[in-house]
């Protein structure tokens, strides 16, 4: 005989007291999960930021470690391929042609370099650095610049300020204060080139100093 005895509990009624048992479980799990999570997130917020480690350090034990590498070698970075391309084949293409006519505004002048691999002639806009006998450039990514890395090259380079042309020869200045210095070039070229040099800022990453000593007019 395999009835139950007033004592035990029918099937059915077990079966519905398992379910209830499993969802409100369940229910408590999910509500757990939820408490975690909000928790994680109020210890997310009150991170710090620590610029010189590059990472953010929590309050609470253990570390955090959130890497900026994306924000420096990313697309979006500064000095990024999207924001390079944009100037190579957006930007520096009609500054050049203007620069070429003589048409561009005073704020800014044409770099010409040889190329270290090819030999040929490489133009770039770059801003007026005209000082004097000195024209003074500041790049904005270092020898991550190709002109750059053509002036360590062959440092013989010829330089066009309006419609005139200076030959010259280009040091680089390691120890220079570059952003002091591109923000005094940027205040002498008046209304655009400061308004130039708030770009430059925004998309600088290792910016350097050139030092151009000029010969005079070929």
């Amino acid at each position: 005989d395999c009835s139950h005895s007033s004592r035990n509990v029918p099937f059915q009624e077990s079966m519905a007291m398992d379910g209830r048992t499993a969802s409100s479980a369940l229910v408590g799990d999910r509500h757990s999960r939820g408490d975690g999570a909000l928790q994680s997130a109020r210890r997310f917020r009150r991170c710090r930021v620590d610029p010189d480690a590059a990472e953010v350090t929590t309050p609470s034990a253990g570390l955090l470690r959130v890497r900026t590498d994306l924000w420096e070698h990313g697309d979006v970075a500064k000095g990024g391929n999207l924001q390079r391309a944009f100037e190579k084949y957006a930007v520096n293409p009609v500054m050049r042609l203007l620069l070429r006519l003589g048409l561009a505004p005073n704020a800014f002048a044409l770099l010409e370099t040889t190329g270290r691999r090819s030999g040929a002639l490489r133009l770039t806009p770059i801003g007026n650095g005209l000082d004097g006998s000195v024209f003074w450039l500041v790049s904005e990514h270092g020898m991550g610049c190709d002109y750059e890395k053509n002036v360590v090259a062959n440092p013989q380079v010829r330089v066009k300020v309006r419609r005139t042309w200076y030959r010259g020869n280009a040091t680089l200045v390691p120890d220079g204060d570059s952003l002091t210095r591109r923000r005094a070039l940027d205040n002498a070229n008046g209304l655009i080139g400061r308004a130039d040099g708030v770009i430059f800022r925004a998309s600088a990453s290792a910016p350097a100093t050139v030092r151009i000593d000029l010969d005079g007019c070929p």
